[in-house]
């Protein structure tokens, strides 16, 4: 398929150079994606390109120019996505980024620019360093390629407002580079309230799928185990609380699966909806989680979601106190709503839960024969005694027990 383009595209040479071009043709259109397009006027700004290197690139020699599209697309071809535009002929394909800054010029071309110094400076493993230290993991970035792994960490980073972290690493790493700066444009106010809104990341995001709160936890080490020792985890989220009977509803209702067996079919007791689900096995929280493109935590996440980077012994510091968690002291005989014992009971990242009402599942194994599951965070059965945030129990996959629940973590947002 055909589409007539009347644009204006900036490109780098292999010499580092910068072209631009006005080009007026038909090319074939391999991949096309406008769902960041705000209006019609935007569709020939805006948008991600995969096209056929024509004659017009021959002159210069670009093995894969990237082009930033800067007219109008008067019409667009069939779909087709990046991997199978990498799977063609090396050398035939013109890859245009798209992020959500690319709104003038110049600061698309520094991130072009910048995308192939990492990639010109960089090895593979120096790569999966460098993510690691800025709390990302390199397999997990979009793509197969250097080039594409690196052009969405720099999406994303920038998103986020991080692009500076990454630059100050690589400027570390490889002072000698001439790397490209950016800073405010001059009719930028730094100060400017929503300037500094949009570039700071959030911290919480509803789930609009589950309907839970997802509360972001940074890259970084924090103090681990009852020996509080460091350990480092890249940054991802974690459900604010335990997963609730009417959180779970959600999941039953549109797959059919079973649901517990202290509902009324398909009905959750009244005034439980905001009670953790209980009686639930490994199996369905795992079930669950594969619903809800989430996963349960490994016992290390959910830990530095319980006791911050500092290590508290319990979620709210390193003394316990009665009534800021539903274990067996509180007398409640049953689980609370979540969020009964907030903000007193709040881990340092505002998650609830973390001691006591129930005990939650995790993706870690707690022997070497892999036959038990490690549980984290005691219930309202427990004693103080083992519901400090380092404490290990186990459960089988298949118990299910009016103690037991669990809640999902993601490593990113949808949007991101």
């Amino acid at each position: 398929s055909y589409v007539p383009l009347f644009i204006r595209i900036s490109y780098m040479r292999p010499d580092q150079e910068i072209v631009e071009r006005d080009i007026s043709t038909e090319v074939p259109v391999l991949g096309y994606d406008s769902t960041s397009a705000t209006s019609d006027s935007e569709l020939g700004r805006r948008k991600l390109l995969t096209l056929h290197r024509d004659d017009a690139f021959e002159n210069d020699n670009i093995e894969k120019p990237t082009i930033i599209v800067q007219g109008d697309i008067i019409s667009a071809g069939n779909i087709d996505d990046e991997a199978a535009a990498e799977q063609r002929q090396p050398g035939s394909i013109s890859e245009v980024p798209f992020t959500r800054s690319y709104t003038d010029n110049k600061t698309g071309l520094e991130m072009i620019h910048l995308r192939k110094l990492l990639i010109k400076h960089f090895d593979p493993e120096e790569l999966r360093v460098l993510c690691f230290d800025l709390g990302l993991d390199y397999e997990e970035l979009a793509g197969t390629t250097k080039s594409t792994k690196m052009q969405d960490l720099i999406t994303y980073l920038e998103r986020r407002g991080e692009l500076p972290r990454l630059l100050d690493e690589v400027k570390s790493q490889r002072p000698n580079v001439a790397w490209p700066d950016f800073a405010p444009t001059p009719d930028t106010d730094i100060n400017d309230e929503a300037v500094l809104k949009e570039a700071t990341p959030a911290d919480t995001y509803t789930d609009d799928k589950t309907g839970l709160e997802m509360i972001r936890i940074p890259g970084g080490e924090f103090i681990y185990s009852e020996d509080n020792r460091p350990y480092y985890l890249p940054e991802f989220w974690i459900s604010k609380t335990p997963v609730t009977n009417m959180h779970y509803s959600r999941f039953v209702r549109a797959t059919g699966y079973n649901s517990p067996r202290h509902w009324k079919g398909k009905t959750i007791k009244a005034k439980l909806e905001n009670h953790p689900v209980t009686e639930v096995s490994w199996h369905d929280a795992k079930a669950y989680t594969d619903w809800a493109d989430t996963r349960l935590p490994t016992e290390e996440e959910w830990e530095k979601a319980a006791r911050g980077k500092d290590g508290n012994i319990y979620p709210w510091g390193n003394e316990w106190h009665e009534g800021y968690c539903n274990t067996e002291e509180a007398g409640n005989g049953s689980t609370t709503p979540v969020g009964y014992y907030s903000p007193k009971g709040d881990s340092p990242y505002e998650c609830v839960d973390m001691a006591g009402n129930v005990w939650e599942w995790t993706a870690s194994w707690y022997d070497d024969k892999e036959e038990y599951i490690v549980m984290r965070g005691g219930s309202w059965k427990s004693s103080p005694l083992n519901s400090y945030a380092a404490y290990r129990n186990y459960g089988r996959f298949a118990v299910r027990t009016d103690n037991f629940g669990f809640r999902v973590v993601v490593r990113r947002p949808p949007s991101q």
